[in-house]
């Protein structure tokens, strides 16, 4: 019965905005070259076969985790800014960071690119939650 209540157009743009963040976030002169060496790629020599769907399927992803966040703020009953920010932090720090940091763990990867790569998703995360949660 919730997801009948989305806003959908809500939904494309929080998608959309996600997505762009991390065009942004990954860039070489933002976190782009410091990630790319924490995850041994370099990107003068990068292997680009498949980067359109890889790139489809995060923005599939991104749709995906709107419609979360707007059930969420559905059933939350997240109608103002800070309601929508509190949420998404406590759900980007809570779901995406800490478990994005357990798998860091095992995998031995340095605390820098955990705090790039959840970082994204915790900022993602907490303005989608934001605009769903204000856009009504």
């Amino acid at each position: 019965m919730i997801l009948s209540q989305l806003n959908y157009l809500a939904v494309g743009v929080s998608a959309l905005v996600y997505f762009m963040i991390g065009a942004i976030w990954y860039n070489k002169k933002v976190f782009g070259t410091v990630w790319a060496k924490g995850h041994n790629i370099n990107f003068d020599n990068a292997d680009t076969s498949g980067l359109g769907k890889m790139m489809a399927m995060t923005f599939v992803s991104c749709v995906g985790i709107a419609i979360v966040c707007g059930y969420l703020t559905t059933a939350m009953y997240s109608y103002t800014c800070m309601t929508g920010m509190k949420l998404g932090a406590i759900m980007g720090v809570g779901f995406s960071g800490l478990t994005y940091y357990i798998n860091c763990l095992y995998t031995k990867r340095s605390f820098s690119i955990v705090m790039i790569d959840s970082g994204y998703h915790i900022v993602g995360i907490t303005l989608t939650c934001i605009i769903m949660s204000v856009w009504r």
